[in-house]
């Protein structure tokens, strides 16, 4: 084993103990020790200012706004504190709201089509996700009029408050008044609509006219994805986003910090892993975006983990006396996102401008790949058929890069006795070494630079991107396969059956398809690799590969796996027609020679 082959293994092992490392977990993953355990919300573990009965007083903690200044004491000297008040409830078919009368902020999202226990069907009351915070202590959808918070300011509901649904009607409207500092009259109106993760918040007043107005979401977004008896818990760092009506800018900030931006903005988004809640305005002008980040329990955990909440806002001068909102808050679904016509899909993946100016062709390939998985569900109604047969598509696709690097590889691997001997011929002398390594290449038509590395390379844009997809991909989660029947959430990892102890690196949980692609791997090294300096390689990769993929999604494995398969069903025709056509070659040559004698 040569010294190039002692450091690949070296390197190996470290990105294994990297990937598996608590470093990693904390710092990149975001994935942590929970310090008590967590249990599934119900309807008597709930907090309060949330999850009470519809119509019933709903009581929240003292104000500390993460943007702005806490709302001063009324004029009568009281705090907001002591104020009581109501909460209104409003149930459409996608979601449950609560809406605070102090401030007429919004202090409950809760997703009727998505559980905190993952399985078929729209989820109940007690597990549905949660997307406001449970520590927050201002609400969503919060307004303030230049200098003015209006967070203290106790409105009052337009009819009584309590639980509201749509009923018959496509839309309902939910419309709060109170007076301002001044004593003008101020109208805060909420407006739901039936299938859809939008509703519309209209502020209405003759204070605002030419005045600047900022509408805050400033208790950031909940991480949803949590396990009810886990020692340990797996979340995405939430971040921010901010779109010109062009491009979008993404921001995660490790700190408690503070970003601010001027100039034209439609609309700011706080992202989780799967979920969005974004402040649309009417079409992109100028005006002023805040983004703060701030701990939360999350963090409060393990700061190491530094994993911290954005509080957003988007503030402007207003025209007249009436100003529109639209506020998104629900899954990162593609044909959702799409459909509010504003580029809410771009939140959905970035890309790094220093490679290539990945940030702007990335995002693109992601988004192709993940509108086919979508369309081929649509089709088969099965996401891991739909993977498979999106694998065989990006085969496909990429076979004439494949087939290249293929051909370069077995030219390679017939020359390698060649190579060895003249390795070993001139192993005292390295410049006729290089001389006669050279023409040999030369004489065989062969790139001394390996062009067999080219192909590959193109077609990592494509296979990183169904990684990043396949991972993200909200369209999984909850979604099993009867391809892998006990695999039921394509976006966890696959686990056959648990150990009674943990396995370092390894994991607690036995995956078959790891398994599957190792032994894939391992054939398919022990047919190209040929150099002895390469022999441990044959070993160390599958083994790092099963090591690896234990822990990733099941629709990332079963991808990888299926598309390892295919890889070594193509080297096998290649190397049969090669044969084939060597075997003829060599016969029309016996041919010829035959008649010449003749």
């Amino acid at each position: 084993m040569n010294r190039n082959t002692v450091l690949a293994f070296v390197l190996i092992l470290l990105t294994v103990w990297l990937f598996q490392s608590k470093f990693y977990q904390e710092r990149i993953r975001g994935r942590k020790p929970v310090a008590a355990e967590r249990t599934l919300p119900d309807s008597t573990q709930e907090d309060t200012s949330r999850s009470v009965p519809p119509g019933a007083a709903a009581a929240r903690p003292p104000h500390t706004d993460t943007i702005a200044a806490a709302a001063p004491p009324r004029s009568d000297g009281t705090r907001s504190s002591d104020i009581k008040r109501d909460t209104v409830w409003v149930e459409t078919d996608k979601m449950r709201v609560g809406i605070d009368a102090l401030g007429a902020t919004v202090v409950s999202v809760r997703m009727k089509d998505y559980s905190y226990r993952r399985g078929k069907g729209p989820a109940r009351a007690e597990s549905a996700i949660e997307l406001v915070p449970a520590q927050a202590e201002r609400g969503g959808a919060s307004v303030s009029v230049k200098e003015e918070e209006l967070d203290g300011l106790l409105f009052t509901c337009a009819d009584s408050a309590g639980a509201r649904q749509l009923g018959e009607a496509d839309t309902l409207e939910v419309r709060f008044s109170a007076k301002m500092r001044e004593g003008q009259a101020l109208e805060k109106a909420f407006r739901f609509a039936r299938d859809s993760y939008t509703f519309g918040v209209t502020v209405t007043s003759p204070a605002i006219a030419g005045r600047n107005l900022r509408i805050a979401w400033p208790c950031g977004i909940e991480e949803s994805e949590w396990k009810s008896g886990d020692k340990s818990v797996q979340y995405d760092a939430r971040k921010a986003h901010i779109y010109d009506g062009a491009d979008v800018e993404h921001l995660q900030i490790k700190k408690e910090a503070q970003e601010e931006r001027s100039g034209s903005y439609e609309w700011v988004g706080v992202t989780s892993k799967y979920f969005l809640i974004a402040l649309i305005a009417e079409g992109a002008r100028d005006g002023e975006v805040v983004v703060r980040a701030f701990a939360d329990s999350l963090t409060e955990i393990n700061r190491k983990a530094q994993l911290y909440n954005h509080a957003i806002s988007l503030s402007r001068t207003c025209d007249d006396q009436q100003v529109h909102y639209r506020v998104y808050a629900g899954p990162m679904q593609i044909q959702r996102l799409r459909a509010e016509g504003v580029k809410l899909e771009k939140v959905l993946y970035g890309g790094w401008p220093w490679f290539l100016r990945a940030d702007r062709w990335f995002p693109w390939i992601c988004q192709i790949m993940l509108v086919v998985l979508v369309a081929l569900h649509v089709v088969v109604r099965d996401y891991g058929v739909a993977i498979v047969l999106l694998t065989i598509i990006v085969k496909a696709v990429t076979y004439p890069l494949s087939v290249s690097s293929m051909r370069s590889m077995v030219r390679m691997k017939e020359l390698q006795p060649r190579i060895n001997a003249i390795r070993e011929r001139y192993k005292s002398d390295a410049r006729k070494m290089n001389e006669a390594l050279m023409e040999l290449y030369r004489e065989n038509g062969m790139n001394p630079f390996n062009p067999g590395c080219l192909p590959m390379f193109l077609q990592m844009p494509v296979l990183f991107s169904l990684y990043v997809v396949l991972r993200k991909a909200i369209e999984l989660r909850g979604v099993g396969t009867v391809l892998v029947p006990w695999v039921h959430d394509l976006s966890q990892a696959e686990v056959l059956f648990r150990l009674p102890f943990m396995v370092p690196f390894y994991g607690d949980n036995v995956a078959l398809m790891p398994i599957v692609m190792g032994v894939v791997t391992f054939v398919q090294n022990k047919a190209t690799m040929k150099d002895p300096n390469q022999a441990a390689m044959v070993y160390v990769m599958p083994v790092m590969m099963l090591v690896l993929f234990n822990s990733f999604p099941a629709g990332l494995v079963l991808y990888w796996t299926l598309s390892s398969a295919l890889g070594l069903v193509q080297q096998k025709l290649m190397e049969r027609a090669r044969g084939v056509g060597a075997a003829a070659e060599a016969k029309a040559e016996g041919g010829r020679k035959a008649r010449l004698r003749g």
